[in-house]
C-alpha cells in the first residue's frame, strides 16, 4: 500500500465515510437508506472483493447511525455470495407497514455467468439478520439477453403505496452497442409480496445505450425516470399511470446526463433535481488525468429542460466523486457517493462516503 493511501486511510474523519476500501477490500458502492424510525437509519452497500475483476467478489454489507446520518457505526456482512456464484451488488431497500425490511440485489445467473437475476430478502430484526433470499426475476425469461443492473439503489414508493424498481437490460454482453439496451420496471401493489413487469420495453434513442435508471415522482403524479447513457446524452422517460407503461424516451441535449457514471433523480424540497457526475475533457476512464464533479441541475417544467445550478463537490486533484445515492431526511439531503482516494491500479480503491446537505445548499 502506498504511503499516501496509509496516510488517508490513518487520518480518516469518521463523520464523512461509511467504509474505506483497504487492499483486502478494494472497493465500497452502491449504497441505499431505509430510516428505522426517529434518527435511527439502516445503510447497506455493496463490499466488493480485492480481485481485479469490476465486480467479482462481491457481498453486501451494512451499518447503522442512531443519530439521523450524522455519523455510522461497525459495518458487517448482510448477504453472503450465494452457493456456485461470485457476486451480490446492488441492495435496494425499503421498510414495510410491519417494519420488516425487504432488500432487492442483483446476482448472478445459476451458472455463475452473467449478472441476470434477482433475489428479494427480508429481516425482521432491523436488517441485522437476513432470510435465505427469494428469486424475484430471471431476465432470460423475458429477454434475450444475459445481464441486468439495478440502476437507482432505491426502491420508489409511489403516492399510492406502489414499489417501484427500474433496471436495464443488455442483449449484448459488451454492452457497447446502439440497439442493444433496453429498460424495464418492475411493480408490486402488496409491499414486495408479488412483483409485475411493466407492460412497456424502453427502447434507447440512438445513439445511446441506456446505462442506469432512477425515478421520481411529481405532485401531479406523473412518474419521471431519467437515464444514465454511455454514447450520447441522457433519455427521460414519464409514466401516467403509476408506472404500468412509460412514454418513448427524448434525449436532453444538456451536459449534465453526458456521463459514464450513474446521477441520481429526487422530487425534493418542492422541484425536481438530478445530482450527476460530471468529466471534464470527455468521457474517460478513471485515471491519472480524470477530474469527476458532483454537479446539481434542476427541471421547473417536469424533466423536460434542465438548466445548471452549481458544483456541490469537486476537488482539483486525482480525488473522483461518482455515482451519488441520495436520502432526504425531511430538512435536507445525506449525499452518499464513491470517492476514489487517488490514483492507483486504475482507481481500484473506492471508499464509500457522504456529505450532509441542507434544502439551502441545493438551491
Amino acid at each position: 500500500m502506498s504511503t499516501l493511501y496509509n496516510t488517508l486511510t490513518y487520518t480518516k474523519n469518521p463523520n464523512n465515510v461509511v467504509q474505506y476500501s483497504t487492499p483486502l477490500n478494494l472497493r465500497n458502492h452502491y449504497p441505499s437508506i431505509v430510516n428505522l424510525g426517529g434518527q435511527n437509519l439502516f445503510c447497506a452497500f455493496t463490499h466488493y472483493g480485492a480481485a481485479g475483476v469490476d465486480v467479482d467478489p462481491s457481498e453486501i454489507w451494512g451499518c447503522y447511525s442512531t443519530n439521523n446520518g450524522l455519523s455510522w457505526g461497525d459495518t458487517f456482512k448482510c448477504i453472503d455470495i450465494r452457493a456456485g456464484k461470485s457476486g451480490v451488488v446492488c441492495p435496494c431497500l425499503y421498510r414495510k407497514a410491519n417494519d420488516d425490511i425487504i432488500m432487492i440485489t442483483l446476482e448472478r445467473h445459476d451458472d455463475a455467468t452473467m449478472y441476470g437475476q434477482l433475489y428479494q430478502y427480508v429481516s425482521d430484526d432491523d436488517g441485522l439478520t437476513w432470510d435465505a433470499g427469494t428469486k424475484i426475476y430471471e431476465s432470460s425469461d423475458y429477454e434475450t439477453n444475459d445481464y441486468l443492473w439495478i440502476s437507482s439503489h432505491r426502491i420508489l414508493v409511489t403516492s399510492t403505496g406502489r414499489l417501484l424498481l427500474p433496471f436495464g437490460v443488455w442483449t449484448s454482453a459488451t454492452h457497447t452497442t446502439a440497439g442493444n439496451s433496453v429498460a424495464r420496471v418492475l411493480y408490486s401493489d402488496n409491499e414486495g409480496t408479488n412483483w409485475s413487469l411493466s407492460a412497456t420495453t424502453i427502447s434507447p434513442v440512438a445513439p445511446s445505450i441506456l446505462a442506469a435508471g432512477t425515478i421520481a415522482q411529481l405532485p401531479s403524479g406523473t412518474l419521471v425516470q431519467s437515464f444514465r447513457t454511455r454514447t450520447g446524452y441522457g433519455n427521460i422517460s414519464k409514466s401516467t399511470d403509476n408506472g404500468s407503461t412509460w412514454s418513448t424516451p427524448v434525449s436532453v441535449e444538456t451536459e449534465f446526463e453526458r456521463s459514464n457514471a450513474d446521477g441520481f433523480l429526487a422530487y425534493v424540497n418542492g422541484k425536481l433535481i438530478s445530482i450527476v457526475s460530471r468529466i471534464e475533457g470527455g468521457v474517460p476512464t478513471i485515471g491519472s488525468a480524470t477530474r469527476i464533479h458532483l454537479d446539481l441541475w434542476q427541471s421547473l417544467d417536469g424533466g423536460d429542460i434542465w438548466s445548471f445550478v452549481k458544483n456541490l463537490l469537486y476537488k482539483d486533484s486525482v480525488y473522483v466523486f461518482t455515482e451519488p445515492i441520495v436520502y432526504d431526511k425531511g430538512d435536507g439531503i445525506l449525499m452518499f457517493y464513491s470517492h476514489y482516494p487517488f490514483d492507483i491500479t486504475g482507481g481500484a480503491f473506492q471508499d464509500l462516503r457522504f456529505e450532509r446537505l441542507s434544502y439551502a445548499d441545493l438551491t
